[in-house]
């Protein structure tokens, strides 16, 4: 028993016989490119040292090569383990296309975590099985001579390996490898990395809620940070119409700041400021003036596309309204005052939202 206790301790102790690694810039927008500098010389050894143990690999009874991989490049744990296992199956891939390996010849493991001071990267190591390794051929002895018989030459010792730090928890293994027509896919924007959220700087908006009022509208919005937003928004009507006797015009400046909360960044809270002018005459008395107000405002983003978010939002708060009324003659023509400095106070909605956003940047 101790010697089975043994044999079975010293298999799992082994050292790996290959190890590559490959480091991947999180900047790079091809995250999948392996044929340069570095990279390229260490696939092109792992590649020679499978073509030489290929049959030992693929008959092993148990995964012979493990495919680890780290990064903590990006913000939250989702997004680094949705972009390590791209990373990982890309370098699988290039074993199972060009080195004829089996998807059940690997053991992945991918984390959240960085290795080393490398955030980015993925480690390949090829265990063989105890019975397949063959050493190099001895350097001949030396011609014997009259003194005693030489040593035999010491057998070729495997090079020093340096074990890599440990995966931590949590940890994810996946399943099939990502074959060159899913990386195409990936390529023309078809299939896209889990993001943590909105991570664009810039996007035009406009209102539909506006436009469904017959209020022309644009705005912007600008992150300074992934969790700030400030919005400012503007809109016009010009309309009048019957010479005069109906009147929607209107102009409205209004600004946000918005604090984005979650691990995907879609919820948003903050507050509103906005102001203008207006001069409506529908039915009745016409009221022209201005007005002041502000609130708080709460709201989600829902993503439809790279480019394209949907975000709906309500506020809450007071608007301050000053303004005067009047009569309109359809005879003359002419606008006649009422009544003169007029004032109120509201208080209830003061916003909503359901704008179209444009990521710019």
């Amino acid at each position: 028993m101790v010697a089975i206790f043994a044999c079975v301790s010293s298999t799992f102790a082994a050292s790996p016989d290959k190890v590559e690694t490959f480091v991947f810039n999180p900047a790079e927008k091809d995250m999948f490119y392996l044929a340069a500098g570095e990279n390229k010389a260490n696939l092109e050894a792992l590649l020679s040292f499978i073509a030489q143990h290929r049959d030992a690999i693929v008959a092993s009874s148990t995964p012979c090569v493990k495919v680890n991989g780290y990064c903590s490049a990006l913000e939250s744990q989702s997004a680094n383990l949705a972009s390590v296992k791209l990373r990982s199956n890309r370098v699988k891939t290039e074993m199972i296309l060009q080195g004829g390996l089996k998807e059940e010849n690997f053991k992945t493991r991918n984390s959240s975590s960085s290795y080393g001071n490398q955030k980015s990267v993925v480690v390949v190591e090829i265990t063989l099985p105890q019975d397949s390794y063959v050493a190099a051929a001895p350097a001949p002895a030396p011609a014997p001579a009259p003194a005693p018989a030489a040593k035999p030459a010491k057998q070729p010792e495997k090079p020093a390996y340096v074990k890599p730090a440990p995966v931590p928890e949590p940890y994810e293994v996946y399943g099939p490898t990502l074959y060159p027509e899913e990386e195409a896919k990936f390529r023309a924007g078809k299939t896209k990395v889990v993001r943590s959220g909105d991570e664009s700087f810039f996007a035009f908006r406009t209102n539909l809620a506006y436009w469904a009022a017959l209020t022309p509208n644009i705005g912007l919005e600008v992150k300074p940070d992934s969790r700030i937003g400030i919005r400012l928004n503007g809109a016009w009507a010009p309309w009048k119409w019957s010479d005069g006797a109906h009147s929607y015009r209107i102009w409205n400046v209004e600004g946000e700041l918005r604090f984005y909360l979650g691990e995907k960044k879609r919820t948003h809270v903050g507050v509103e400021a906005h102001t203008g002018k207006f001069n409506f005459l529908l039915n009745g008395d016409g009221k022209q003036g201005d007005y002041l107000g502000g609130g708080v405002v709460g709201g989600y983003k829902f993503n439809l596309s790279r480019r394209l978010d949907l975000d709906l939002s309500v506020g809450v708060g007071g608007t301050n309204i000053e303004y005067d009324t009047y009569t309109h003659s359809k005879v003359t023509g002419k606008d006649t005052d009422k009544d003169m400095g007029l004032n109120k106070n509201f208080w209830g909605l003061s916003h909503f939202g359901v704008d179209l956003c444009w990521k710019i940047y």
